[in-house]
């Protein structure tokens, strides 16, 4: 994280990697930063243009890569209007920009895009298409790991909800499931059921049915 409003070392756009402010200001007085870039250049660049370029969704270099990302940007896969392209696109931007609001619970503690998703959604739309249906979420099977094949699926939006890290988790029946699924399949409402976690309720208890009388079962 940078240290103050200002200081922007350390931070990544695509392919480049803030270093340090230079001593070079623009027109209006203005600290340029230096730049060092995937192939080994280092620039001195206006890290406002670069923040506004990234804000757009387009990918930054120190120049090296302008013509493959011309060439790319020519060759159309026809889907970016598709809903599982804005799924892809917002799975990167919270994996691998740390001004995007989610950072902190992806990129930010560790949580990647495997590297044959991270430039191609061809790739991932020929991975995860044939699954898709649309108002499905992505979801990664072990909230531990990151984006992969292997690790993702599309699942409903209770499913997915209920999957997410930190999700309240109770022992029942010898299994740890998510309190929202044991209300689910008991009948048992989800708040009941917190209330008598909260309240010291032995877990063959939980789902017991409502009795005034009893202050684990209210």
């Amino acid at each position: 994280m940078r240290k103050n409003a200002t200081d922007w070392s350390g931070y990544r756009y695509s392919y480049l990697t803030v270093l340090e402010p230079s001593d070079r200001k623009d027109a209006h007085g203005r600290v340029l930063w230096r730049v060092l870039c995937d192939c080994g250049t280092i620039k001195t660049m206006d890290i406002r243009e670069i923040r506004k370029q990234e804000r757009a969704g387009r990918e930054i270099s120190c120049g090296c890569k302008k013509g493959e990302l011309i060439s790319r940007a020519r060759t159309t896969h026809g889907m970016s209007a598709h809903s599982a392209y804005g799924v892809w696109r917002s799975m990167i931007q919270r994996c691998t920009l740390p001004t995007h609001p989610a950072w902190k619970n992806y990129g930010g503690r560790g949580i990647t895009v495997c590297e044959r998703w991270l430039n191609s959604f061809d790739a991932f739309w020929e991975d995860m298409g044939p699954t898709y249906r649309v108002g499905l979420d992505l979801d990664r099977r072990d909230n531990e790991q990151g984006y992969s094949p292997e690790n993702c699926r599309w699942t409903t939006r209770k499913t997915n909800c209920r999957n997410k890290r930190g999700a309240r988790v109770v022992e029942f029946n010898g299994t740890v499931i998510p309190v929202k699924q044991l209300a689910e399949q008991t009948g048992i409402g989800y708040t009941t059921l917190l209330y008598r976690l909260e309240h010291g309720c032995p877990s063959d208890r939980l789902t017991d049915t409502p009795d005034p009388s009893n202050r684990f079962t209210t």
